[in-house]
């Protein structure tokens, strides 16, 4: 049965090598274009496109589907590729793509999610034709979301920060948006960059670095991030084609699902003035409360228990066994 809003119809994109395909099985009836006006933020716009990918926090997850729940968006296609780990995932009552892309009935935001690894030597074939895809379909930017790997937990006061390729030209109207957050002195700030290398995204001082942007820009960073992974494959293949592309990036603790992290990163990109994004992330801030409820209680009760063993027997006396 056809979703209302939408209509039926299959169209296939393939690869170059014919190793990566797009299948498209339903098309949005009402497509916005540069014409069309956002009615709470006043603008014109073209449709935007969030990829929320694995990642540290699993942030970028979390904030992919929790949009695709609140807006009620629908599946209108599937990537296939020869690079995609073979995985299927159960969800909405059916078997499923692990690589999907979802799109509200207006035409006006599209969400990608992935729940199985790429082969490292496929990014680029699978994002190129992804990239592709959306220029097809008339989308306007490319959004990736994202965390920054920390030791522990993340300050309270953190804050989302964003990396985009064209505010700072004037092209588009800058939001109002947090600075990279502060963590100290010069010092420390060296020391984290350097536990962060490697990961998916992490920063090095570059005193040198001038991109003529002036420093009470809240897109000025001092320092060269560097990204990795899958949302680098796409925003890679974004730069290659002049289509605009943001990361947007939170501090999180790895090897933990981060709700609150998720939050932060949604609010940030409803703040951007082209993105027709309003949500309630109340219950994501709950459930990181929740998370980190337990993880106190759990961290209590193994501290007791290492100080349990850690108390001596009284002189005179000796462990028995048996």
């Amino acid at each position: 049965m056809v979703k209302r809003g939408f209509a039926s119809e299959t169209t296939i994109h393939e690869s170059y090598d014919g190793k990566t395909r797009i299948k498209q099985f339903l098309r949005v009836k009402a497509t916005t274009n540069n014409n069309t006006a956002n009615s709470r933020k006043h603008i014109s716009l073209r449709p935007s496109l969030i990829a929320g990918f694995p990642g540290t926090g699993l942030v970028g997850s979390i904030s992919a589907n929790f949009i695709i729940e609140r807006l009620d968006m629908h599946q209108i296609a599937s990537v296939d590729s020869e690079f995609i780990m073979p995985t299927v995932t159960y969800i909405g009552d059916k078997l499923r793509h692990p690589f999907r892309i979802y799109a509200d009935r207006k035409g006006s935001l599209y969400v990608i999610v992935c729940e199985a690894p790429l082969l490292p030597e496929g990014i680029h074939n699978i994002m190129d034709l992804v990239v592709s895809w959306a220029i097809n379909n008339g989308i306007g930017e490319v959004i990736t979301l994202d965390g920054i790997p920390v030791s522990g937990w993340p300050a309270k006061n953190r804050e989302s920060i964003v990396l985009t390729s064209h505010y700072h030209s004037g092209n588009l109207q800058q939001p109002s948006l947090p600075s990279a957050p502060a963590s100290g002195n010069d010092e420390d700030n060296d020391n984290n960059n350097d536990d962060n290398y490697g990961n998916n995204a992490a920063a090095d001082d570059d005193d040198n670095y001038d991109d003529g942007l002036k420093s009470s820009s809240p897109y000025h960073h001092k320092k060269t991030t560097l990204i990795t992974g899958m949302s680098a494959g796409l925003l890679s293949s974004c730069l290659s084609r002049d289509m605009a592309c943001s990361a947007v990036l939170v501090q999180t603790a790895s090897g933990v699902p981060d709700p609150e992290g998720a939050a932060l990163l949604l609010q940030t990109i409803s703040e951007m003035p082209h993105v027709p994004l309003e949500l309630d992330v109340g219950p994501l801030l709950k459930e990181g409360r929740e998370i980190k409820r337990r993880l106190a209680e759990t961290i209590a009760s193994l501290k007791r228990q290492e100080e349990a063993q850690a108390t001596p027997y009284p002189a005179g006396r000796s462990m028995m066994y048996g």
